[in-house]
């Protein structure tokens, strides 16, 4: 069952969050609230702050508001995906939130957040690492298509290396899951990869 904050990374999922937030805070649910915040830290990075902010620089503040209620709560799992969603490249130092969130994850034994842990430490985008392919083994073992995609995406589209199966397998990933944002990019990688030479 979808919980109230599980909403589309969109303009629209955005006000939804912001909403929801208001209404744990006035209700003082510092989980709720953490976890509102988390998934906006994501929507910013994606679609843009509400207003005149800054997409990364919002970002980073609701991760660590979020992370800073979440420490509160208990919720181990809320908590990493706090921790992943507060580590915004260029803003803040990614790397202890990332070691924290996959310590916490192979703590609890979550096999999908220790996956995207991994996935978050891969580096600047387009080059090969052995992180990505860590992950991949742990999305693949535990059945989550969109880590699955996002793994292959990165590895097909590596700088110098572009592998048409893996982003054509990514395309596939990411359309089984329903995730028709990110199908959508991927087949962008795609015909970048393909250089327009053939049918996607």
């Amino acid at each position: 069952m979808a919980e109230p904050w599980d909403v589309p990374v969109s303009r629209k999922g955005r006000s939804k969050l912001v909403d929801l937030l208001e209404k744990y805070r006035a209700a003082g649910k510092d989980r709720e609230a953490g976890i509102c915040l988390a998934r906006l830290a994501h929507v910013y990075k994606h679609v843009g702050a509400v207003g005149d902010g800054m997409a990364f620089p919002e970002a980073a503040k609701a991760g660590a508001e979020a992370v800073e209620l979440l420490r509160k709560t208990g919720d181990k799992k809320q908590l990493c995906i706090a921790l992943r969603a507060a580590a915004v490249p260029l803003e803040v130092e990614t790397e202890p939130l990332l070691e924290e969130a996959l310590a916490i994850a192979r703590e609890i034994g979550d096999m999908e957040e220790e996956a995207w842990a991994l996935y978050g430490q891969r580096g600047p985008g387009g080059r090969r690492s052995p992180k990505v392919e860590q992950a991949h083994e742990l999305f693949t073992r535990c059945g989550c298509l969109k880590g699955q995609a996002s793994c292959l995406l990165t590895m097909g589209f590596a700088i110098g290396n572009h592998d048409i199966p893996k982003l054509r397998r990514a395309v596939e990933l990411f359309e089984e899951s329903g995730d028709k944002r990110q199908s959508k990019i991927a087949r962008e990688y795609l015909k970048v990869a393909l250089m327009n030479t053939e049918p996607v």
